[in-house]
């Protein structure tokens, strides 16, 4: 009678000794993720300020630094690229963080290379440097013209289910963005699909 918990845990232990060989990821070739999130950016920016003057007094203006940081979506977020061995993979990735203004969508997107690090199957990696984009979401706004610049992308994630051929993640992400005298800083919390 006092066989079967034993009996039962055994094939419990075998079963998840057996879904844990089965699920062991397999990181070769073609690779990529999608993902989704929420996103605080920050905006640092110089705001001009001028002096009053009297007529013929030669006045001066000044600029004072600006900070405003704003809760909003990480959206859509997509990385192609494959595997050189399978703990390293170089991907395209386009990413970035968004929040709303009187109903239009402001977003800080990142477009470029990046390589990605799995020291271990569960914890991943990675950065890289891109183009930057900063404005209206043009999707939304017709008179969207977007700042340009450059931006880094780093990224820090876990894999929360692995499977042989595809990783359920969350990942932290940080986006700085350098347009001329602003700088834009995207923070992001994301899950992911991704696979191999």
């Amino acid at each position: 009678m006092r066989v079967w918990p034993w009996g039962f845990c055994a094939f419990l232990l075998i079963s998840a000794s057996e879904q844990t060989a089965y699920s062991a990821p397999e990181r070769e070739g073609f690779t990529g993720d999608l993902g989704i999130g929420v996103s605080l950016t920050s905006v640092n920016s110089k705001v001009d300020t001028i002096q009053t003057c009297l007529p013929g007094v030669v006045c001066s203006s000044s600029s004072e630094p600006r900070t405003d940081t704003r809760f909003g979506l990480a959206p859509i977020s997509v990385s192609l690229g494959g595997f050189f061995n399978p703990t390293v993979a170089l991907l395209f990735r386009a990413a970035g963080t968004s929040y709303f203004v009187d109903g239009d969508q402001w977003l800080h997107g990142f477009y470029g290379p990046v390589i990605e690090v799995w020291p271990h199957d569960r914890f991943y990696f990675g950065g890289g440097v891109g183009l930057a984009l900063f404005g209206p979401n043009p999707l939304t706004n017709s008179n969207a013209d977007p700042s340009t610049g450059f931006a880094i992308d780093l990224r820090a994630g876990v894999a929360l289910v692995n499977a042989t051929h595809h990783d359920a993640t969350i990942s932290v992400e940080v986006i700085p963005g350098f347009y001329g005298d602003d700088t834009v800083v995207g923070y992001a919390l994301v899950g992911a699909w991704k696979w191999y």
